[in-house]
């Protein structure tokens, strides 16, 4: 949690200044989900944390005779985010891009910082996908949710109001009803082969249904963009009993924390824009992530990691 605070700090005043740094540290520090996640075995923080380390690398790059090496740590942080959420494991073209694109010298060298990125990536990646595709028989670079979630986002029965909680649906309606009637081989496939399957099975779906994706699509950005409910969540079922007192408080934070920082970063981004090329990464990575999630289904926790963006603007 320190080590997220210290990345927002550096990034704050390279892109802005002292005292928006000031601000945007202590609304990191002092943010309930974040505090809330600290204690619970999330992949919230290092998520952040990783996310915030590639910015920075990124960030020095386009300083001048910024040392090449830095590329190679973009891609390592790059590969370590991806393997705690594979949201991020297709980025990595837009990333170099963004380097050759952003780095402050001749062409030569920024393809050399765009390779360098890359042996960064593979060399975290690469291994995981290896023993990956060959574990389960099917092209398989991070995990085997990807293909799945995309089905369980995109199939006649999704829930709406719920839905990342297609999975709990069962019966007739759960998302893999239909793979053993179509497929009989598939009770000896791997996780890998099913998920392959559910991607395929999603994008026809979409295809065939483009106003219902749409439509899901605008209530899944919703979705991410939703009130962090985690912590109010575990108070009502009961998974936490602290005194009455504690959960007003606690529940108060989240609702006055949230919708303050993300409407104040909403017009920060237009009103003070700095002149620089990581402002522009900041914002790609934002949107990729929000648009992944758009497609596939979209939560409130996930948005999490890009907090320390938001209190910065």
């Amino acid at each position: 949690g320190m080590l997220v605070v210290l990345l927002t700090w550096l990034l704050a005043i390279r892109l802005f200044n002292r005292p928006t740094a000031v601000v945007a540290t202590t609304i990191v520090t002092l943010y309930p989900s974040f505090l809330f996640a600290s204690v619970l075995l999330l992949t919230e923080l290092p998520f952040t944390l990783l996310l915030l380390a590639m910015v920075w690398c990124c960030d020095r790059l386009t300083q001048p005779k910024a040392p090449v090496a830095l590329a190679v740590g973009a891609g390592l942080t790059l590969g370590l985010a991806a393997l705690t959420r594979s949201v991020l494991w297709p980025f990595f073209p837009l990333l170099a891009a963004w380097i050759f694109f952003a780095v402050p010298a001749t062409r030569s060298k920024k393809a050399a910082c765009s390779a360098l990125c890359l042996v960064g990536y593979v060399a975290v990646v690469g291994p995981w996908a290896l023993r990956n595709t060959r574990l389960q028989h099917s092209p398989t670079v991070v995990d085997t949710m990807g293909g799945m979630n995309l089905r369980m986002g995109n199939y006649e029965f999704t829930p709406e109001d719920r839905m990342w909680d297609a999975v709990s649906i069962t019966g007739e309606k759960n998302w893999a009803a239909g793979l053993g009637q179509s497929h009989p081989e598939s009770r000896s496939w791997t996780d890998g082969q099913k998920d392959k399957w559910a991607q395929g099975e999603a994008v026809r779906y979409m295809l065939a249904n483009p106003a219902t994706t749409i439509r899901r699509s605008i209530l899944k950005f919703a979705d991410f963009w939703g009130l962090e409910r985690e912590l109010v969540a575990g108070f009502q079922q009961g998974l936490y009993r602290p005194p009455t007192w504690f959960i007003a408080i606690a529940v108060a934070s989240v609702l006055i924390s949230y919708p303050l920082v993300a409407l104040s970063a909403s017009v920060g981004i237009f009103s003070a824009m700095p002149r620089r090329a990581t402002h522009w990464l900041v914002l790609i990575i934002s949107v990729f992530i929000v648009a992944v999630h758009a497609v596939v289904f979209g939560h409130s926790r996930y948005h999490m990691p890009l907090v320390p963006f938001l209190a910065m603007y």
